[in-house]
Parts: structure tokens; sequence; C-alpha cells
């Protein structure tokens, strides 16, 4: 897990109004226990501002696995691998019907640096021992779980109660955009892209192995490609072409930001 996806935003300072119905759809992970319903219902408006239908992707499910991390043990930091148990191996050049099994569910134990990083990441400065090294130059460090908490709070502080993005921070605004786009296209055994709907949006194939693309055939000691996934020539699975308006649009942004088009 990361705070560096690239983003998407729609513009700020624009009230959230819509009703609850705008979570329809949504798994919600309740045993997490993190979050009020009330709180997961704002954050996933929220969600769903910064990337449409977030929520029914995983998005708030995402971020409220990362700010539970640490109540299991290993903490859900770091998926394990090498397999996820979505393809199959494979033999003479074609998948079999074995499946490894699902290795990304075991999560990896944290080195001491790693366990006070993360901690002071999720929890603030007061979660460690000594506090922050750098927190008399530099101030104490804020939690997720407390920057996101008083975000949601600040957000809600109305007469109608209805979530307001322009009412939170700038500090929860990047940070909320960054979780959501990383729980909306991030492995699912992290809480989001739940059923791999991010990836089919995205037209992303997901974790490969050990399946792979180009297959060794033992028979004829040569490699040959996936027909279904094919490397050199043209995939039927990818993204549709732009439309004409698109690629025209897209083209002048890239000229005037001073960028050139290539053909």
């Amino acid at each position: 897990m990361g705070l560096g996806a690239g983003f998407y935003l729609l513009p700020y300072g624009l009230a959230l109004s819509e009703s609850a119905s705008a979570n329809e759809g949504a798994i919600q992970d309740e045993s997490l226990g993190f979050f009020t319903q009330e709180e997961r219902q704002a954050l996933g408006l929220f969600c769903d501002r910064v990337f449409p239908k977030a929520t029914s992707l995983g998005a708030v499910c995402y971020i409220e696995t990362l700010l539970t991390a640490f109540d299991t043990n290993p903490p859900k930091i770091y998926a394990g691998g090498p397999y996820s148990g979505r393809n199959p191996f494979s033999k003479n050049g074609a998948p079999t019907q074995e499946y490894p099994k699902n290795s990304f569910v075991e999560f990896l134990p944290l080195n001491r640096v790693q366990e006070a990083t993360w901690r002071l990441k999720i929890y603030g400065s007061g979660s460690i021992p000594g506090g922050y090294w750098n927190e008399k130059a530099a101030g104490g460090v804020v939690g997720l779980r407390d920057l996101i908490k008083a975000g949601i709070k600040n957000a809600t502080q109305s007469n109608d109660k209805s979530p307001d993005w322009g009412r939170a921070s700038s500090a929860f605004q990047k940070t909320v955009s960054a979780l959501t786009v990383e729980g909306c296209f991030s492995a699912p055994e992290y809480g989001g892209n739940q059923n791999i709907q991010g990836w089919n949006l995205s037209y992303f194939p997901g974790d490969s192995q050990p399946l792979g693309y180009s297959l060794f055939d033992e028979t004829t000691r040569s490699y040959k490609e996936r027909s279904d996934s094919p490397l050199s020539t043209f995939d039927e699975h990818d993204p549709r072409k732009m439309g004409f308006i698109t690629r025209v649009f897209c083209s002048l942004i890239a000229v005037f930001q001073g960028g050139r088009v290539y053909r």
C-alpha cells in the first residue's frame, strides 16, 4: 500500500448533497469497526466524488482495511505471494486445470523499521515510544486515522449535516483522493477492487503468474503466445480506440502544454 497513485479530481468546493442511495451497491465490511455507518456513508460520497462509483469498487473498504491494518498479526500492509490463485499453472505451452493457492492473502510480517514507519503513518507520532524523532523541528505527525476521522467530522458540520468536500482540509482531500484511486485498482486482497471490477474497468489483466503470457512448450522447446493475450499482435481485449473528438481534445492539450503528438 502507498500514497503515490496518480488520479483525476473533480472541481473542489462543490457540496455533496447526494442521498444515501449514492452508495447503493457498495460492499461494506462493518466488522472492521473503525468507521461508524454514518462515517462510511460520508466517506463513500467523497470517494465517489474523486472517482465515480468508487464505493462499488471497494474504495471505502480499502481505506478502512488500511486504517485497521494493525488489528491483525501480521498487519495487512504487504500482501504475500508469489501467486494469487487467479491463474493456473501451464504445461507444454497450454494452461492446466491446476491452480496455486492464493498467497496474496498471507500478509508478510514487518521488520522493526517497517513497523515503526507504518505505525507513524497510520497512528501518528504519539503511537511510537519516544515520539517522532524529528518532532521538535518539524512538529508532530498526524496519523491517517485521526486525519480522516477529523476530515469527515469537519465536512459534515453543517445545519443539514450533508457532507461538503469544500469544508475538508487540503490534507484530507489529497489523502482521500490518493487512497480512493488505490482502493479502486489495487489487488483485491487489500480490500478494494472488489470482484476485480477496477481491473476490468481499466482493461488491466491483473497478476498473470504462474500462467504468464509466453508459455514454454517442453515438447518443442520453444515459447508460444497465449491466443487470448497475444504480445506481438493486436489484442482484442485492449481498450477501445479514442473517438475523433476525444483524440483532438487530447492532442490540443498536449500541444498547448508544450508536448508533442506522435502518430
